[in-house]
């Protein structure tokens, strides 16, 4: 598993001050705001382990803990009016609180040219204060509408460039950073950032382009012609989820990615291909002879598994995919 993350919490999350009370006897596991559990385990001996599990999954925000039953329930959405009351039943949520950055004051995201959709539109919100509450608390929140007129609050996971919507008293924001807890998430997201803040860049392959590859890896859009490869870089540093690209020298074509690949196979009009630079986490060891695809612990792979290379090529792409928080490697296939 990545280490760094890890220390990074012991200083940014395991503070006690960092959790909130939801309720001292009522659980989310019922509630009347269609929010759903994203993951469950059992025979957990107290509130703080219930709470330390959370902070180590990639999205939690929020947990359910019953004291009698030992039960710990995981949510990446925290409830506000809890309903479940057996088993001495108790909830809590990761205290939050957003820096905020105007995207602009008089148009929305709700129509623009980036590609950008809202997941949830909530409506009724009493003033933009309250829709920005509601992202913070939502872990793949990232941009706000607020339609002053009607109250309409639209959440977002990627935050769009050039707003469009310009009625009902339209505005639209994005979170800059966090100030009080931080998912796991949003640590490595702040990572990519940065990386892209300084225009850290390494070659995967210099003559070859990911756009063919064995992985399954696809391009997050169509091509795109840029002047050279310094502006598709730029294309990407500007893309909330890009973290790779192709450029054909030749064409003058940009493809961007969400993740790397390992081996890219395209080799002609003047392919190459690029990835995010960072010099690499610190990992610890789970077990040197047991993967974690079989636990009792109720934690489910992310896909199905890929061939890379070597255990050092598997390290480098799940620490430039977002919710990548450890591995396993097989050797022999």
């Amino acid at each position: 598993m990545i280490a760094d993350v890890f220390d990074s919490l012991g200083d940014d999350m395991h503070i006690k001050d960092l959790w909130v009370t939801t309720s001292l006897d009522r659980a989310c596991e019922s509630n009347s705001e269609g929010i759903v559990k994203s993951g469950s385990q059992g025979n957990i001996a107290s509130l703080a382990t219930c709470q330390t599990m959370c902070e180590r999954r990639a999205s939690c925000m929020a947990v359910d803990f019953y004291v009698r039953t030992n039960v710990c329930i995981f949510y990446d959405v925290g409830c506000t009016q809890p309903v479940s009351s057996a088993d001495g039943a108790s909830s809590y949520r990761l205290a939050r609180e957003a820096v905020w950055q105007v995207i602009h004051r008089g148009k929305a995201c709700e129509k623009n040219n980036d590609g950008v959709k809202a997941y949830a539109m909530l409506q009724g919100q009493r003033n933009l204060g309250h829709c920005q509450h509601m992202c913070t608390q939502n872990s793949s929140c990232v941009a706000v509408d607020f339609f002053k007129e009607t109250g309409l609050c639209n959440l977002f996971s990627a935050a769009c460039r050039y707003p469009l919507s310009g009625h009902a008293g339209a505005s639209s924001y994005r979170i800059d950073h966090q100030t009080k807890a931080r998912t796991v998430l949003e640590m490595k997201q702040q990572e990519i950032q940065s990386l892209k803040a300084s225009h850290s860049w390494s070659h995967i392959d210099p003559q070859r382009a990911c756009v063919q590859n064995n992985e399954g890896i696809q391009q997050l859009e169509k091509s795109v012609n840029v002047e050279d490869v310094g502006a598709c870089k730029s294309a990407c540093e500007a893309h909330q989820k890009c973290t790779a690209v192709d450029y054909f020298s030749n064409t003058r074509d940009c493809i961007l990615f969400a993740e790397p690949c390992a081996q890219p196979l395209f080799d002609q009009l003047g392919a190459s291909s690029w990835q995010l630079a960072r010099k690499g986490f610190k990992w610890d060891i789970i077990g040197l002879q047991r993967a974690c695809q079989s636990s009792r612990e109720s934690v489910k792979p992310l896909d199905a598994g890929r061939q890379v290379g070597s255990l050092e090529m598997c390290k480098r792409r799940c620490e430039l995919w977002p919710n990548c928080i450890a591995i396993d490697f097989y050797q022999r296939t």
